[in-house]
């Protein structure tokens, strides 16, 4: 595979990777904005539960669309919840530290978290899971 191919079949499925992204940190953040404002649930449980949800639509979307996975669901699901189980780890620390020294808004906290997290789990995904 020649080089440029690589780069752009790279760029492909990061573009791919990220409107997937969208998608599942939407769905992420429609439930951390709901457990934290409508249920009262703390900034750090809602976040957490929220990116296990969008995690969910990540992975079904990664797998058939973005990387057009031929690996078994056995071994892809178990090496994707390998690389999510560290992203949510370092997503939940993010907003925590965020909010809790640095008194961001959980929602400001969250977008930076997302946007450092995203370069984890792609490279992950890219490399390992898929």
């Amino acid at each position: 595979m020649s080089s440029n191919f690589a780069a752009k079949q790279t760029l492909r499925e990061f573009g791919s990777f990220a409107g997937v992204g969208t998608l599942a940190t939407s769905v992420h953040y429609v439930v951390l904005v709901v457990l934290v404002e409508i249920f009262s649930t703390n900034e750090t449980s809602a976040t957490t539960v929220g990116y296990v949800v969008g995690a969910a639509v990540s992975y079904a979307l990664n797998y058939r669309f973005t990387f057009r996975s031929a690996k078994s669901h056995k071994t892809a699901v178990m090496r994707f919840l390998v690389i999510y189980a560290v992203g949510m780890a370092l997503n939940s620390l993010i907003v925590f530290c965020l909010v809790h020294t640095f008194t961001f808004h959980y929602f400001v906290a969250q977008i930076v978290a997302t946007g450092i997290v995203l370069l984890w789990n792609f490279v992950g995904n890219k490399l390992w899971a898929f």
